[in-house]
């Protein structure tokens, strides 16, 4: 009987923690909620970077050949830095400029990541050392008649 009531006790202890769990966990996302970045500008800076892909593509298709519009531009005088630079900008109403940077947005690897790349080196990447057959035979032998084949006894 002490044994069910104890059991009991503790079931009922793990079911409070878990439902004052999932009521913090319900806030924080409420707070995240309040902190999330608008539609109107996640759709600004997906048309951002899809206009920046269309510049990449249309200067890959151009191809080697450079010429230097600007210079030509800026001696006629019709052409203004300011102006393009303020024409590059996205007025928004917060008076926030969104910027889509890689070294920003790229994430860092978590360490069972960065472990299970290691490993994927390790095992397979260049710097493998190759060993014919007979050498990893020979390689055992010498190992077996030295003791360090044999696995270590803990006591």
């Amino acid at each position: 009987m002490k044994l069910k009531d104890q059991v009991k006790e503790a079931r009922k202890r793990k079911l409070e923690r878990n439902k004052d769990q999932q009521a913090k966990k319900r806030q924080r996302l409420q707070k995240l909620q309040a902190k999330k970045l608008s539609d109107e500008l996640l759709a600004e800076v997906a048309a951002e970077r899809e206009a920046e892909l269309q510049q990449k593509s249309f200067l890959a298709a151009q191809g080697k050949h450079t010429t230097f519009e600007d210079d030509i531009l800026d001696d006629i005088g019709t052409v203004d830095e300011e102006q393009q630079k303020d024409d590059l900008i996205i007025p928004l109403e917060r008076g926030v400029q969104v910027r889509a940077v890689k070294s920003e947005t790229k994430k860092s690897l978590t360490l069972a990541k960065r472990a299970a790349s290691f490993r994927e080196n390790a095992l397979f990447g260049k710097n493998v050392k190759r060993m014919s057959g007979r050498d990893q035979r020979a390689m055992v032998t010498k190992q077996e008649k030295s003791g360090k084949s044999k696995l270590v006894a803990v006591s």
